[in-house]
């Protein structure tokens, strides 16, 4: 279970992928995150930042953004 912004998500409702980022200065690092949503198919994606894990706690901010709008 993932708590954020007042949204629960359990693990079984999200399918995790790391994705390639191809910012100059990391190269091309597998530090990209994308976050799917299986019950209502929302895809975000977060490549911006240097690691990966902070790049899952954007795109999984960013996903409990959508699905409180």
């Amino acid at each position: 279970m993932i708590n954020l912004s007042n949204t629960n998500l359990d693990n079984s409702e999200i399918e995790i992928s790391i994705c390639h980022s191809s910012m100059s200065l990391i190269g091309s690092a597998e530090v990209g995150v994308e976050i799917k949503h299986i019950s209502t198919g929302i895809i975000v994606r977060s490549v911006e930042l240097r690691t990966q894990h902070k790049n899952k706690l954007a795109a999984l901010e960013l996903l409990a953004e959508r699905l409180l709008k």
